[in-house]
């Protein structure tokens, strides 16, 4: 694999820097962390505690790479649909970023991948110069501190349920795509949307389909509209829209053929 990944990133927090967990970092217990495989830094990244709370997420396919930081947004015009709690999901996009050994290059910060010893352990993090809550906000400088560190936290947490969960982190080849009936198709595309919340038709097939799912919580407006309405550029990753632009090539091949027939 090539020494320098170029990612597309979005990203969200709400805790501040120079902070692990709910404590300060000790310096002296910082090392790189170097792998020989850039996919070895694939998963969520923990950062921040209690309702700071927000997770990185990276993904790297061969040479395309993604990150995602989430944080929960208190917003009053959103309201969780089984839990009726108005906490709204929120990602920011992170430009021309880079990974060249174990840094981490950005146009909003810097970092890099380290091992944090605690409690006997080395605790694999990705270590933000400018903490994620000051990217969100927008704020230039904090007073007290100047990084954060996120504890790496796994792969699949969330989906871990979910039938076609690697379209997070791979482009799923095409001759997979190609061995699955337009059905399998239809989930597969729809679920990389249904993770964001996304509000299906009342009734329809992909309504009926993801309700029966435990990991899935749809996410609407009080007047009643969801993310529906919102650009998918805003949220979705690089690695996402490019099985979303294969799937969808893959369902209309199977319609012209079934048509054929």
């Amino acid at each position: 694999m090539k020494n320098t990944i170029f990612l597309c990133i979005l990203i969200s927090n709400l805790s501040f820097g120079q902070s692990f967990e709910d404590e300060g970092v000790d310096e002296t217990k910082i090392t790189p962390w170097k792998v020989d495989d850039y996919e070895k830094y694939e998963g969520r990244y923990a950062f921040g505690f209690s309702e700071g709370e927000s997770t990185v997420t990276i993904s790297i396919d061969k040479n395309v790479a993604c990150a995602q930081l989430r944080f929960n947004e208190w917003k009053e015009e959103y309201i969780d649909i089984d839990e009726g709690a108005p906490w709204y999901g929120a990602y920011l996009n992170y430009n021309n970023v880079k990974i060249e050994g174990n840094l981490f290059f950005s146009d909003q910060s810097n970092g890099e991948f380290v091992l944090y010893h605690k409690d006997g352990k080395d605790i694999p993090c990705l270590k933000l110069n400018k903490s994620p809550y000051l990217v969100y906000s927008k704020i230039e400088e904090h007073e007290i501190f100047d990084y954060e560190l996120g504890s790496f936290a796994g792969r699949y947490i969330e989906w871990k349920n979910s039938r076609f969960k690697e379209t997070e982190f791979e482009i799923i080849p095409l001759h997979r795509l190609a061995s699955l009936s337009l059905e399998e198709l239809k989930i597969m595309r729809n679920e990389i949307f249904a993770r964001y919340g996304y509000i299906f038709k009342k009734g329809g097939e992909m309504d009926t389909y993801f309700n029966k799912q435990d990991w899935y919580l749809g996410i609407k407006k009080k007047e009643g509209v969801g993310i529906n309405n919102d650009d998918p550029d805003n949220y979705l990753t690089a690695i996402e829209k490019a099985n979303l632009k294969n799937i969808l090539k893959e369902e209309e091949k199977k319609r012209k053929a079934t048509y054929k027939e």
